[in-house]
Order: C-alpha cells, then structure tokens, then sequence
C-alpha cells in the first residue's frame, strides 16, 4: 500500500505512532509507509506550527530522545499533543518537516478547517480520544 492510499482512508483520529522496523505484531504502521517525499504542500510550515502549538495533554517522566533517523532531539516520547479531536506525540512535527511523513488528508483537512488555529479553552476529555493499539 502506497503512503497516499493508506493516508486519503486514515481511519483514526490519532497518528505519528509507528511500529519498529521488522516488527509485524503491531497495528501501527511503519515509517516507510507514511513517507511520502513527493508531498510538498505549500503549506506546510503552517502544519507543522498548528502540530507544534497544540497543548500537551499526557506525559510521563522519560528522557528526551534522539531521532534514530538523523539523531536532532525530539523530545519526550510518553507526551502526546491534541486539539481536542485528534491525537499525535510531540515528535511529529520533525518527522513531517525533515523525514518527509505525509499527513492523513483528514487531518491536514482538520488543520485547514481550523484557520490553522488551535481551538481555544480546550478542555480535552482523555477517554474520549482515539488512542493507538499499544
């Protein structure tokens, strides 16, 4: 499945969780098959602002950790951001601006539909949110 196929369907309202290299057992994707490198979209920088600013809304106590891709800092990997309808870890934006991950369309349509502005007095319901299968 191409990342375009898999990410026009994305059936979740979480992403930027991606299984381990050669381990199948999970329902995460990998991060080969959300790279997309022809995704250019002029907005961008925008996306990944909107990634950026959402509140953190759970974390743990855990060292910040390096990317295994090209090792800048990606923060810590228990803390999660929303804007109240969707779900993403704080490392996301890094993968969308240096490593070429595409976006799920109806995220990036989220985004869009928000003015890119995150909602304001966000009060997130956790047990609401979609988590992804641990």
């Amino acid at each position: 499945m191409t990342s375009a196929s898999l990410l026009n369907n994305w059936p979740h309202r979480w992403f930027g969780y991606f299984s381990q290299s050669g381990y199948v057992a999970t329902k995460l994707p990998s991060l080969d098959e959300v790279t997309d490198p022809g995704w250019t979209p002029a907005d961008r920088a925008k996306l990944c602002d909107y990634l950026k600013r959402a509140p953190v809304t759970v974390t743990s106590f855990e060292r910040d950790h390096k990317c295994s891709l090209c090792g800048a800092e990606i923060g810590n990997p228990t803390a999660h951001q929303s804007d109240g309808l969707w779900l993403w870890p704080l490392c996301l934006p890094h993968f969308v601006e240096f490593h070429s991950v595409r976006l799920p369309d109806s995220l990036v349509a989220r985004i869009r539909g928000q003015r890119y502005r995150i909602p304001c007095n966000l009060d997130i319901d956790h047990a609401s949110l979609e988590w992804p299968p641990s």
